[in-house]
């Protein structure tokens, strides 16, 4: 659909409540909630920033941690996060990170900075897998393997996950 608008030179006004449909086809995307647009903008920066916990957990899949800031780091349980804020916060104050499950890298347990957990869930999607996992603390979290042949994550094994790029925090 994007490629014959393209070719045509149309601009259209797409209605969808398929998160991945929008996020795909669109050059701007409005995020909508009781009515009201909550945010508008690129598909990937909507994604990649969302503007409020409701937002980030409609356009995609997030992992939700418990955190406490100390300037622009987070203390999560998955270990010391470097975040962006969604507003001013003074220092070591409790707060809400939010990572996708993308960001979430799965390695041995005993690879260096990594922090243990368990397979609770397999979901293989052909190209990618989604591995549900639970921290020692009881933390649940998401992780997204993009080579799931490559390395078994059995149920009930452990790994190693370590956090990638950059959180958003959001106040607790």
């Amino acid at each position: 659909m994007r490629q014959a608008l393209r070719a045509d030179g149309a601009t259209a006004l797409l209605v969808t409540h398929d998160q991945a449909e929008a996020l795909s086809i669109a050059d701007e995307v409005a995020v909508m909630h009781d009515g009201r647009i909550v945010q508008s903008g690129p598909p990937d920066v909507v994604y990649s920033a969302p503007a409020d916990p409701w937002v980030a957990g409609f356009v995609g899949e997030a992992v939700w941690l418990p955190a406490e800031m100390t300037g622009d780091r987070a203390r999560t349980p998955l270990g010391p996060v470097p975040v962006v804020t969604t507003g001013s916060r003074p220092p070591a104050t409790a707060a809400r990170v939010l990572l996708r499950p993308e960001q979430i890298e799965v390695v041995s347990p005993t690879a260096p900075a990594a922090v243990t957990a368990t397979v609770v869930r397999r979901d293989f999607q052909g190209h990618d897998a989604l591995l549900a996992l639970r921290l020692t603390d009881g933390t649940p979290v998401v992780a997204r393997i993009f080579d799931p042949a490559s390395v078994p994550h059995a149920v009930g094994g452990e790994v190693g996950l370590r956090v990638r790029g950059t959180a958003r925090a959001f106040p607790a």
